[in-house]
């Protein structure tokens, strides 16, 4: 655990865990000034010293009891505080002096060092004596995530708050959305009523505002807006860090000003950011790096929430400038230029933040803040506005999953989840937060290309005579495909824009044997599965398909 002071409005002393999660506040009481602390392993006692009321104390942490342990004319205005060895050393403002007492006799107090000089005030005091570092509690061996704790057994590896061990490597259990807060990245369960919070193990952040997530290659995206703005991308144990784009203020187009939002094209393997500092919808494609940085809208006003449809072929937008909208634009391509803008949505908007796709009920949520009223929308793709409308606080990000819709709220300092009907509304998590990305498995199912099954009936091994059917299946159906069957490397059939694929043969040979292979394919991208057909030697029958 890392222990702290607060001599603020309410003092107290809390504890976080290794990986700064899972705020808890010890002691809160008999405290004015608390501002240094000190830890006893062994005993595992707290100390520490409080200059307003000039007094030394302590927190058994096994026991939750508080006790004072010195106070009075023993003391000045107890400052700095370090234990080593049953003693207790402090630094004193009054006498100038560096004190020492066994915590077996605390009635009897020594002074090691003085100082004479008005000006020269002891602040903090600690020991450099090699003696205070233990040998025998071994070296620090972990991997990252998993972090080192020492404990009177030796060095232990753990992995951070949130996470479950899974033999060497640390994972996170799903379902949970993703939350970007201004100094780091959390993740919070969805699962039931009690509801973890993990902190990602990244190098410390600025200010980050936007997040994304790739289940083909299970990355995470992120936008830090803090000069010089940046994209970056990571694992969720914090490895394989790269920053994908920085701001470069000399670029004619896309500098990378202040990226509020980000979505990713997981058919063409792009991703878009807006822009509100230069209205502008950039995107680079991760499989095709050489090509480099691309504008893909411009002239925009205020552009914030972002979110792509590869099904649909269409990207949609926010933007809470002076004539608040919600927008799309064409997708035709993976090799797209400037595209054409529609407006979806202009009336009762103030700061239109986020928008968010439901897949799985072809629906368009949409997230409103501001004095008017603050509200979630929906658009049946192809039908109509406001199906539900549903009042919040201060929305700034939202997400989607299975009949459930996540946000976060300013004005609440919260995460908030409920039904997409508006019911079962509940808080998540305390805490402020800005975009949000809800990890789950109905959104990993939409990564079409990746899930490619081959069936064979009767099955891969089976008699000369017998009708045999062989079905191509790419999940979920909603993307318009080309789909290619082959048999040892020769196309017997061909669909186009059709999520599946059938060949029959009505009596099988032995020369059906053999390697078939579906290849689904879109313009910028292809993916196959295969699979061996033996057809044993009987009797011969003339076939047709």
């Amino acid at each position: 655990y890392l222990y702290y002071t607060d001599f603020g409005p309410r003092p107290m002393i809390g504890r976080v865990d290794g990986d700064c999660s899972n705020h808890s506040i010890i002691v809160k009481t008999s405290l004015s000034s608390p501002v240094h602390i000190a830890l006893d392993q062994t005993r595992r006692v707290l100390y520490w010293t409080d200059v307003r009321l000039r007094r030394i104390g302590s927190y058994n942490i096994q026991t939750k009891t508080v006790a004072m342990v010195l106070s009075g004319i023993q003391l000045g205005y107890p400052f700095g505080i370090y234990y080593k060895d049953d003693t207790l050393f402090w630094t004193d403002w009054v006498t100038k002096c560096v004190h020492s007492s066994s915590v077996m006799s605390l009635n009897q107090t020594e002074k090691l060092i003085c100082r004479s000089k008005r000006t020269d005030i002891p602040a903090d005091v600690t020991s450099t004596h090699p003696v205070s570092i233990k040998s025998t509690l071994g070296t620090c061996s972990c991997m990252p995530p998993k972090f080192c704790l020492t404990s009177t057994g030796g060095v232990i590896c753990r992995c951070p708050s949130g996470y479950q061990e899974d033999g060497n490597k640390c994972r996170l259990p799903g379902p949970f959305v993703l939350v970007a807060t201004l100094a780091a990245l959390k993740a919070v369960s969805t699962k039931g009523s009690n509801h973890w919070v993990a902190t990602i193990p990244l190098p410390p952040q600025r200010k980050v505002l936007a997040v994304e997530y790739d289940y083909r290659d299970e990355l995470i995206f992120w936008t830090d807006v803090e000069l010089p703005s940046r994209i970056q991308s990571a694992r969720f144990d914090g490895s394989e860090l790269r920053t994908l784009v920085t701001h470069i203020p000399t670029r004619d187009v896309c500098q990378l000003c202040s990226p509020a939002g980000l979505a990713y094209d997981w058919v063409c393997r792009c991703l878009y950011w807006s822009d509100e500092c230069t209205g502008e919808i950039c995107y680079i494609c991760l499989n095709r790096p050489e090509t480099g940085i691309k504008q893909f809208l411009r002239g925009l006003d205020k552009p914030r929430g972002i979110v792509v449809n590869p099904s649909r072929k269409e990207l949609y937008f926010t933007d809470w400038g002076s004539s608040p909208r919600i927008a799309q634009a064409s997708l035709s391509t993976c090799s797209r230029g400037i595209s054409t803008v529609v407006s979806l949505q202009t009336n009762n908007l103030q700061w239109p933040n986020d928008v968010a796709l439901h897949p799985g009920k072809s629906a368009l949520l949409y997230g409103n803040a501001g004095q008017r009223g603050a509200y979630i929308g929906s658009r049946n793709l192809g039908v109509k506005f406001n199906v539900q409308v549903m009042s919040v606080g201060h929305l700034f990000g939202l997400d989607a999953c299975n009949d459930t819709m996540y946000w976060t709220d300013w004005s609440a300092n919260r995460v908030y989840a409920a039904a997409l009907n508006g019911l079962n509304m509940r808080p998540m998590a305390s805490f402020r937060g800005n975009g949000i990305k809800a990890v789950c498995l109905l959104n990993q199912a939409v990564v079409g290309l990746r899930n490619i099954i081959v069936s064979v009936k009767p099955g891969n091994v089976f008699d000369a005579g017998r009708a045999m059917t062989i079905t191509c299946k790419v999940f979920p159906d909603l993307i318009p495909l080309r789909i290619v069957l082959l048999k040892d490397g020769r196309r017997i059939k061909e669909l186009q824009n059709a999520p599946s694929l059938t060949y029959e043969v009505s009596k099988t040979i032995v020369e059906d044997c053999g390697r078939y292979v579906c290849r689904a394919s879109l313009d910028c991208c292809s993916n196959e599965a295969a699979v061996t057909v033996t057809v044993n030697r009987t009797s011969y029958a003339d076939h047709s398909t």
